[in-house]
């Protein structure tokens, strides 16, 4: 006796076994027959060939443990022609002596042999057009920018709409899983930290999920643009409706962290070594790591050295330096972007000048991505009506698909991105950080000399003993600046007719707005 349901949710068929079996139990009864055993059942499709309980049913018949099969429908037994085949085979040439269903059995004499193709044909046929009928539905749910199927991690279904939509607990986890390796986290440290400090597990589906994150599901995460709002199915790009949690230009850098294109700086941990996880060697390109070590009198020192300097790592030449070599240099570079205090003022009244011209290049920068996002549209139908005529193939038509829904979405994510604070809210910030730099420096705590220098400086590098430093925007335009001796120097300078006050009396000229002290 074979028992068979389509699929292994209990929800979709589990009265369909208990259906079989009744009817299955009465065919017995009635016609006298003796069952092998307990009935072998299988929650299965049968569209393809390699079920395990159905190949174990053929073995017993092809040894000669029974000499026949009961089933409550032909299509129960195959849905394909590999196994139809098969079983009209063994039929024909004896091995299975019959094949008994509630309402006919067949021997493999007569009109059997023509019959079961026919039913065997149309089963196979209902398995293909139910296959395409799904392939269908799911193409036109994609057009529509809806997912057809079970919630990416970090969103839901709303059943209303049949959109995805943010879990109110796991969208805020996986996207701030995206900013740590965007930050220059390892992936297997990300993946730590979404296990043990997160609690991040996978949502429940039926007898799956409910399990914290792996290794393989986290690099899968990180490799789908699903997140950046490119649905992929069957090889084609779709446009999806859900709310992304980054941005394609994030999404193409964690792609090239992945690869392997760039080397992200291991993020600072909050531990007694102000640099740590900053700076690189400048020679091998390696991690600079940190110690303590003390002399014979009980003195202390911290030193930073490149990680591969110990020869199991691979010797590297370069030399330790301490680190109150490294402040004596940081507090150079400070010196070196140092703006007078009096410059703020006019510097503020040219930004709030240059911010209000600035309104009609900011609409003329609109209007030209709208007309670039009209023309990549263009470009995706003209695309479009080429495959339909067989002017290319589908290779081609689902790569350049593909590259054109890229753009579109990047279009997209800018015209939709705030304009930000302007310019002279970074400015007043990135003056007031620079006032507090050097008593950070001086008598600042280690995490606070590390969030200076993140604040700061990029990319540190270590060679020669010498930190080679590059400053951020705006802090590099302070540096260029200070390269000019009468800009910051005592006279009294005038700047497109505006007066510079220098000396005690110029001491706040301008009052800050809005500052934060952080």
């Amino acid at each position: 006796m074979y028992l068979r349901k389509s699929s292994e949710s209990e929800e979709r068929q589990e009265l369909s076994i208990d259906a079989q079996r009744r009817e299955l139990i009465e065919t017995v009864k009635r016609k006298g027959l003796q069952v092998l055993g307990e009935p072998r059942e299988e929650a299965q499709s049968a569209k393809k060939p390699g079920r395990p309980v159905f190949g174990k049913v053929m073995e017993d018949l092809r040894r000669g443990r029974a000499d026949g099969v009961l089933c409550w429908k032909l299509d129960r037994l195959a849905r394909n022609p590999v196994d139809g085949g098969a079983l009209m085979w063994e039929l024909g040439n004896g091995t299975i002596k019959q094949i008994v269903t509630p309402d006919r059995d067949y021997t493999g004499t007569g009109d059997d042999k023509l019959l079961m193709s026919i039913i065997f044909g149309m089963a196979t046929k209902y398995s293909d057009d139910l296959s395409d009928n799904v392939k269908r539905g799911n193409r036109e749910t994609l057009l529509r920018g809806l997912w057809p199927g079970y919630p990416k991690l970090g969103y839901i279904r709303d059943h209303e709409t049949k959109r995805l939509v943010e879990d109110p607990v796991r969208f805020v986890l996986v996207r701030s899983i995206w900013q740590l390796v965007l930050e220059g986290n390892p992936v297997l440290d990300v993946l730590m930290t979404a296990r043990t400090q997160m609690g991040l597990t996978t949502p429940v589906h039926k007898r799956s999920g409910g399990q914290l994150l792996s290794k393989s599901g986290i690099y899968r995460l990180l490799r789908d643009p699903f997140y950046a709002g490119v649905m992929r199915r069957a090889g084609e790009s779709y446009v999806g409706a859900h709310t992304p949690m980054i941005t394609m230009q994030q999404f193409e850098r964690v792609q090239e962290i992945l690869n392997g294109h760039v080397y992200p700086m291991v993020r600072g941990q909050l531990s007694q070594f102000a640099y740590r996880g900053l700076i690189r060697c400048g020679t091998c390109h390696a991690a600079v790591v940190a110690k303590h070590t003390t002399n014979r009198y009980g003195t202390v020192y911290t030193y930073y050295h490149c990680c591969r300097k110990e020869r199991r790592y691979g010797f590297c030449p370069e030399r330790a330096i301490q680190e109150k070599e490294l402040d004596a240099q940081l507090a150079s570079f400070l010196d070196e972007i140092h703006l007078p205090e009096a410059w703020l003022r006019v510097i503020i009244e040219l930004a709030e000048q240059a911010q209000h011209d600035g309104v009609k290049v900011v609409k003329e920068v609109r209007a030209e991505q709208m007309r670039r996002l009209a023309k990549v549209e263009d470009r995706l139908e003209r695309l479009r009506r080429l495959v339909v005529d067989e002017v290319i193939d589908t290779e081609d038509y689902q790569h350049d698909r593909s590259k054109l829904l890229k753009q579109k979405i990047a279009l997209e994510q800018q015209l939709e991105e705030r304009q930000g604070d302007g310019l002279v809210e970074p400015l007043e910030r990135s003056y007031f950080c620079l006032a507090n730099a050097k008593s950070i420096l001086c008598s600042g705590t280690n995490n606070e000399k590390q969030l200076l220098a993140k604040a700061l400086t990029w990319n540190l590098e270590l060679k020669g003993k010498t930190l080679l430093i590059k400053a951020k925007t705006p802090f590099s335009i302070f540096r260029k600046w200070s390269s000019f001796p009468r800009l910051c120097s005592g006279e009294d300078l005038n700047l497109h007719g505006k007066k510079i006050p220098t000396g005690p009396s110029s001491q706040r000229v301008y009052q800050f707005r809005h500052l934060n002290s952080n």
